[in-house]
């Protein structure tokens, strides 16, 4: 059994994305969508998400659980962190203020909540697997496309436990070279691999495209018969500064795109609505500067109508890493917006397009026209990069299965 493991129990549009490209490439193969917890994320375009102590708890005796650790900044996201992010929108800034008072109280509720003592837990899918599996099952463990950013950054006992899993896994690949230098450091073989959300275009389009034709992206296009640039912004940048930062960003994108053709309105929304992710309150301040009319904000949360959104954009400015690499798989020109709170060069942001390249950024001095070829080509490129590895990872993790 091939167990898809991530964080796909929360809203946020990579997460969501991961397991659909994953089941895509293997179709007939049987798969299982596990996180820490059982959700189901299908009203917004997810799947039904199994916790992954349940799908171990299922296990039968001579059964191996091949456990494939899918996700984003999954080394670096903590136990208290994972766990936060797992609660309801509506109680969570309560819970998360009382716990902060009370360490002791928060620990044994961290736990409880995601039934492990992993101290990040979506990067020790195997140690769930053996803290939960019946006698006779047996795990393997595979990482793909993962990031680690911070992995300096985390405590001693944490940093510890997360390259034990790696060093234990059959592969280990990582979307950036800076992920990559801290494993080289600590001994652990590990390859470059693009994220998985570049499959979104050559997988799906036809489906993002289809959905761009109906409600309610089809009130954006009315609203905007010029086009519009697709904007989004977390939580983060919700002081009056880093608005006005990012809304004279989004006034440059749209100032290149307009050259030679009409000029774009703006059309902002939302990537991620687990606590700490996006704040439609924080939109509708960012909305409000722009002249009633010219800027609309979009309200749905399926990650098909998301996907629509950018798809159907003529640039895209995000704070949200997979907001750009969906729009950059579609060959739009994009504009990643650093987080404020973030020192400069940091961020995954840098450490992908370091790694990866990126096409033009919406702001540039250049046509945002010119140069549209070389970013499909581009795209097509790490699309071809990341399925070439995928069944490279596969084949590895089936080998040792059968072994």
């Amino acid at each position: 059994m091939l167990v898809l493991f991530g964080a796909h129990d929360r809203h946020n549009l990579g997460d969501l994305l991961f397991a659909h490209v994953v089941r895509a490439l293997l179709p007939g193969r049987e798969t299982v969508v596990a996180g820490l917890a059982a959700r189901d994320l299908r009203p917004w375009g997810g799947l039904a998400v199994q916790a992954l102590a349940d799908v171990a708890r299922g296990g039968a005796a001579g059964q191996t659980l091949q456990v494939l650790h899918i996700g984003g900044e999954v080394l670096t996201c903590t136990a208290w962190q994972a766990a936060a992010m797992l609660r309801p929108p509506a109680d969570a800034a309560a819970t998360i203020a009382h716990l902060d008072a009370h360490a002791d109280e928060a620990r044994a509720w961290v736990r409880h909540q995601l039934r492990t003592a992993a101290p990040v837990p979506y990067a020790a899918g195997a140690r769930i697997v053996r803290e939960h599996r019946p006698a006779g099952v047996a795990c393997e463990s595979a990482y793909l496309g993962v990031g680690g950013v911070a992995l300096e950054t985390l405590a001693d006992d944490a940093r510890t436990d997360v390259l034990h899993e790696l060093r234990a896994a059959r592969a280990v690949t990582v979307r950036d070279r800076i992920t990559l230098g801290h494993l080289q450091a600590a001994g652990i073989a590990a390859t470059l691999l693009p994220d998985p959300a570049v499959m979104v275009a050559e997988l799906f389009a036809p489906l993002i495209r289809q959905r761009g034709r109906a409600a309610p992206l089809e009130r954006m296009a009315l609203s905007h018969p010029g086009g519009y640039v697709a904007v989004q912004c977390s939580a983060e940048f919700a002081d009056d500064a880093s608005l006005d930062t990012v809304a004279q960003r989004v006034r440059r994108a749209a100032d290149a795109v307009a050259r030679g053709g009409a000029r774009p309105g703006v059309v902002l929304f939302r990537t991620g609505a687990a606590p700490w992710h996006d704040d439609l309150g924080t939109l509708q301040r960012l909305a409000a500067r722009w002249p009633a009319g010219t800027a609309s904000v979009f309200d749905s949360l399926d990650v098909w109508d998301v996907c629509a959104l950018i798809a159907s954009s003529r640039a895209v400015v995000a704070s949200s890493l997979h907001a750009g690499i969906v729009g950059a798989a579609f060959g739009l020109p994009c504009t990643p917006l650093r987080s404020p709170v973030a020192a400069a060069g940091s961020g995954k942001h840098e450490a992908y397009a370091q790694t990866w390249g990126a096409p033009a950024p919406a702001d540039g001095h250049a046509d945002a026209g010119a140069g549209a070829a070389h970013r499909q080509a581009h795209a097509m490129q790490l699309a071809r990069r990341f399925v070439h590895g995928f069944r490279a990872l596969v084949r590895t993790l089936d080998a040792a299965n059968a072994a």
